[in-house]
């Protein structure tokens, strides 16, 4: 071997021996972060209509609303909860009040809501929210703890109930809440 080769071996290893000593350095110690995150559960409800008008006949069954409102109900939930049903109801068993005589009422009971075609009765039945409503979907739950439904709400006011009902304007406002149970 010649004194080159030789001197720029022992380099060589002189250098891998000193690389290799270095290693890594570890800190010795852990540092922790501890995580933490919260889901809380919700129940959103939205409309796609904010004022619904009815053009009212005297004595007639057949006053429709001027459109159809669709109703979106969207959760999320904890296990354990077992449906989670949409209500529609007014405050008081007067659903609309004459806007200048407090005397003349329409009562929930001439209001009719009815989904695809289904009626669901008037506004006369207990609804878990005090007022007399209808429950409009009951939607399982099972494994679909997030998820969302949709309902397509017709209403109608039956004046053959309220003959001597008197002119004027007509005011109300529904409400729609949705409850998850277990």
């Amino acid at each position: 071997m010649h004194l080159r080769t030789l001197v720029r071996t022992a380099a060589a290893l002189a250098l891998f021996s000193a690389s290799a000593a270095l290693g890594q350095l570890n800190s010795g110690q852990t540092t922790d972060l501890s995580l933490n995150a919260n889901l809380s559960e919700s129940l959103t409800i939205t409309l796609d209509q904010t004022a619904i008008s009815f053009a009212l006949t005297p004595g007639s069954d057949a006053n429709p609303g001027s459109s159809v409102v669709n109703v979106g109900v969207a959760w999320t939930l904890a296990t354990g909860r077992s449906a989670v049903k949409l209500y529609a109801y007014f405050d008081s068993p007067n659903a609309l009040i004459n806007s200048t005589n407090s005397n003349y009422v329409i009562p929930g009971a001439a209001v009719y809501a009815s989904v695809g075609g289904t009626n669901l009765g008037s506004f006369s039945n207990s609804t878990p929210f005090g007022g007399p409503g209808v429950m409009i979907s009951d939607t399982p739950i099972s494994t679909n703890l997030v998820g969302s439904a949709s309902a397509a709400v017709t209403l109608n006011i039956n004046l053959s109930a309220v003959p001597s009902l008197q002119a004027g304007s007509y005011t109300g406002t529904l409400h729609f809440q949705a409850q998850a149970t277990t």
